[in-house]
């Protein structure tokens, strides 16, 4: 979101900045308690460690921080603008659709996990001020998103079905969602480029993505072809992140 502040305009750490870096953290952090509630069951499988199950809050704590969390950014985001207040309500209604019902939806948790992603840039070009050059990066983060949520569903499958999730793979099968993430893949090496070919970004934003992005996705889908096993899909999921990293610097040094 601060990325494409500045990409998008913002030259100065203004006030109306720093609230809005402050209404979008609260935003995910009451999506993020919410969800944590939600997935109680399911987190005492997968990550036995995480706050609620590890009985480091109650659930009633975290319900408590979850309102106070939800309520400040809406102040936060109502004194900005109006246009940032729709875009936080829209967020946080939708993070709770999210953790109540989506995730456990075939794929469709996934694609509203890159929604959200895609939103949070054009959040940060709403503050910096112009939005014309946010939609396709925007497109760009959204599919990198979906392409790793559906990498941690395969991984995370023996939890996920046993908190009665109906994720892609659970429903599918593992082999189709490998399918899907090539397919996903595919479209966002396509993707990806298009920022430079339509004029938003430099020549240096073409060499990162193709020198280093690209190859490095590649490597990653090779690995997860040849073996599904957890360690191979965590060095997966690991590698996905570095890839998003490899994407902010692409998008630096475009500009």
């Amino acid at each position: 979101m601060s990325l494409s502040y500045f990409l998008s305009g913002g030259l100065e750490i203004t006030l109306e900045f720093s609230a809005g870096i402050l209404a979008a953290f609260l935003t995910t952090a009451s999506g993020n308690i919410f969800n944590d509630i939600m997935d109680l069951e399911i987190d005492r499988i997968n990550s036995p460690l995480r706050p609620l199950p590890a009985r480091i809050f109650t659930v009633r704590q975290a319900f408590l921080f979850f309102y106070i969390f939800t309520i400040s950014a809406l102040l936060l985001a109502y004194f900005i603008s109006i246009t940032v207040f729709l875009i936080v309500i829209f967020t946080q209604l939708t993070l709770v659709a999210y953790s109540f019902k989506l995730k456990r939806l075939p794929f469709s948790g996934n694609l509203t996990i890159g929604l959200l992603t895609g939103t949070a840039f054009i959040y940060g070009a709403v503050l910096g001020g112009e939005t014309e050059h946010a939609f396709i990066p925007a497109v760009v983060a959204g599919l990198a998103n979906v392409l790793r949520e559906v990498v941690k569903d395969i991984q995370d499958i023996e939890g996920d079905r046993k908190g009665g999730a109906r994720t892609f793979p659970i429903v599918y099968g593992v082999n189709i969602a490998l399918l899907v993430v090539i397919n996903i893949s595919s479209l966002f090496i396509f993707t990806s480029a298009l920022p430079f070919f339509m004029g938003y970004y430099n020549i240096n934003y073409l060499l990162v993505v193709f020198l280093l992005v690209h190859p490095f996705l590649i490597f990653s889908l090779k690995q997860l072809v040849n073996s599904t096993e957890a360690t191979s899909l965590r060095s997966v999921s690991r590698n996905l992140k570095i890839i998003m990293l490899m994407g902010i610097v692409a998008l630096y040094a475009g500009r």
